[in-house]
């Protein structure tokens, strides 16, 4: 990974619906990493609780 030489190159995402979708991304690859389920699984999962 390079590093980041200046930071002005990067956007910071604000729009909510983008920023909910990363945040169900992210859901579902904890659960994936940490709880050893498959992307099926957790999909399934997370499905159920919202």
């Amino acid at each position: 990974m390079k590093p980041i030489d200046d930071i002005d190159d990067y956007e910071i995402e604000t729009d909510p619906e983008i920023l909910a979708e990363l945040e169900e991304k992210r859901q579902l690859v904890d659960l994936i990493q940490n709880y050893g389920m498959t992307s099926e699984e957790a999909i399934a999962f997370y499905a159920k609780k919202h």
